[in-house]
């Protein structure tokens, strides 16, 4: 055939499946200085966290890139858990301070108020912002009539509309709302026995239960950008579970197959193609993380550190907007807080967003894997991919696009090469500048092999803004 060539190289270099490529402690900031409740931009050029010290707490920002701290506030009020939040597009991020919202361009600045809480009704928690930062949720808690309710705010206009319709006091919500600004998601039990996930509309219709099952209390559900997928904790007996179901109701999945772990606090990529969770054991007193594809297919293990805080019901895990970097606040091993970065073996640079007209940077590394040759492609879809008998199945579909990005080194460049002395590679991808190429998405992924040792990596999507 006239791939055969193709088809044999990649054959010959998929002998092992991908694993944690890079984990780095990115803040080490001793005794009594804790940094807790990160949140990372989609193209995680901005990772955004509270660091409580000498009981003062403020935000500070860094890149996944460089991994250097810059102090943004100095209220030393900023409220935790989950009281801060970066947006999708890294610009903006929202926080809770003095029982309201405040905004903050990830430049810095002076904070500007957004909401006017005043009497008993307060700002407390599960901030989320949009992926433009036009609109902010945030749980908030009437202290005169013990309610909980999510507030979704407009941040031109400051208007504010409580969402979930609560009645019941002491019925504790946690919430979240999707990248576009179109749904909420939250636990809570609404007159039930146990807790559910409920989804509404941020116009407050349509408000309904996501699945029937009972899912653990206090904890947090995750949406992706469009809203299409919920991903949630599920208490089966002593166990905990990670499910994913699509917002229509249907396609209720148990991604973390009945681990014998305890799986808890997922997060939903914004593309909607990976969760990201933490699996506690009895031999793993903290937890390791876990990902898999929302439809509960390639579950594996990221992360192997023993090193995620204790409590599983807080939000200490990060994702970017395609999985590739994770990034977790861990007590572990110093006993305080401090914050950890992944990144996969493939992940695109912030430095180009994938317009038209626009050059968009992959970066692949492996130090494992310096001197060694690698191939990269991209493909429409990542499955049912290509079946190699007794090795593996390679994560792309062998396409139209599989095959054009073999064959037009001008748009998909350096697709194949060495690694450098690092493990280090660059390959680019040049967006022909035509307007109708909006929205469309598709699959890359890459492989490398050096003497004996193969790897391939996760697909990461591309969606051309």
């Amino acid at each position: 055939m006239r791939y055969l060539t193709l088809f044999a190289l990649l054959a010959a270099m998929l002998a092992a499946p991908a694993a944690a490529q890079s984990l780095t402690q990115a803040t080490n900031d001793g005794r009594f200085n804790e940094d807790v409740y990160p949140s990372v931009s989609d193209d995680g050029n901005h990772i955004v966290w509270i660091k409580e010290s000498q009981s003062k707490s403020d935000l500070y920002v860094m890149d996944a890139w460089n991994l250097t701290p810059t102090k943004l506030t100095t209220i030393g009020t900023i409220t935790f858990p989950g009281g801060a939040a970066v947006s999708g597009d890294g610009k903006q991020i929202a926080f809770v301070t003095g029982n309201n919202l405040w905004m903050l361009p990830t430049t810095g600045g002076t904070p500007k108020q957004i909401t006017n809480f005043t009497g008993t009704l307060a700002a407390m928690r599960d901030v989320a912002l949009t992926r433009d930062g036009s609109m902010v949720g945030v749980t908030v808690f009437d202290s005169s009539t013990k309610i909980f309710d999510y507030a979704v705010v407009d941040t031109k206009t400051s208007s504010v509309r409580l969402v979930t319709g609560a009645t019941a006091a002491n019925d504790y919500l946690y919430g979240t709302m999707s990248g576009d600004g179109s749904l909420v998601a939250f636990t809570a039990k609404r007159g039930y026995q146990n807790s559910h996930v409920f989804l509404v509309a941020t116009d407050g219709t349509n408000l309904r239960r996501a699945s029937t099952l009972n899912v653990r209390a206090y904890t947090y559900p995750s949406l992706d950008y469009a809203a299409t997928r919920c991903a949630f904790e599920v208490l089966v007996g002593a166990d905990y579970e990670v499910y994913t179901v699509r917002t229509d109701g249907t396609g209720l999945v148990n991604v973390s197959q009945n681990s014998a772990g305890k799986d808890a606090s997922p997060k939903l990529s914004a593309d909607g193609e990976r969760v990201v969770w933490k699996s506690q054991t009895a031999t793993a007193k903290y937890g390791d993380v876990y990902m898999a594809y929302p439809d509960g297919s390639g579950l594996r293990q990221a992360i192997a550190i023993n090193g995620l805080p204790p409590a599983t019901s807080n939000a200490s895990l990060a994702v970017n907007g395609d999985g590739s970097i994770v990034v977790y606040a861990s007590n572990y091993p110093g006993g305080y807080y401090d914050l950890w970065v992944w990144m996969d073996r493939l992940t695109r640079s912030a430095a180009s967003a994938p317009k038209p007209g626009n050059q968009v940077a992959l970066i692949l590394q492996d130090p494992t894997m310096d001197g060694g040759s690698y191939l990269m492609r991209s493909a429409f879809s990542r499955a049912p991919g290509i079946k190699l008998p007794g090795v593996g199945i390679v994560p792309l579909t062998p396409d139209a696009l599989f095959w054009l990005s073999g064959v037009a080194p001008t748009v998909f460049v350096n697709y194949a090469g060495t690694l450098n002395a690092k493990g280090q590679a660059g390959a680019f991808i040049n967006v022909p500048n035509e307007p109708a190429l909006k929205g469309f998405g598709f699959y890359t992924a890459a492989a490398a092999v050096k003497a004996s040792k193969t790897t391939i990596t996760n697909p990461i999507l591309i969606t051309i803004e």
